[in-house]
């Protein structure tokens, strides 16, 4: 399940709590979330330490994957590749 959500015409990205909702909405039809994964889509950050800050959160409230849109600009592939390679 990929929840989106708009803002200011483009997509946003939802919240932990958003994240959180369609959990407990899965676990009420299906009686818990084996075998179930809760994708965040976002843009990519601009600082790249802001996913290691923001991630814990939307893991405790059962995101298994975490997706970002690339807008390429200067620098963008190495900045990501570096990030990756740090673990974020």
């Amino acid at each position: 399940m990929v929840p989106i959500r708009y803002s200011g015409g483009r997509l946003a990205r939802v919240s932990a709590g958003d994240i959180a909702a369609v959990r407990d909405q899965v676990t009420a039809a299906r009686g818990s979330v084996a075998g179930f994964d809760l994708v965040v889509w976002a843009d990519i950050e601009q600082a790249p330490g802001d996913v290691g800050a923001a991630a814990p959160a939307y893991q405790d409230a059962g995101a298994t994957w975490w997706i970002e849109s690339a807008r390429p600009q200067p620098g963008w592939w190495e900045g990501v590749t570096a990030r990756v390679a740090r673990g974020l």
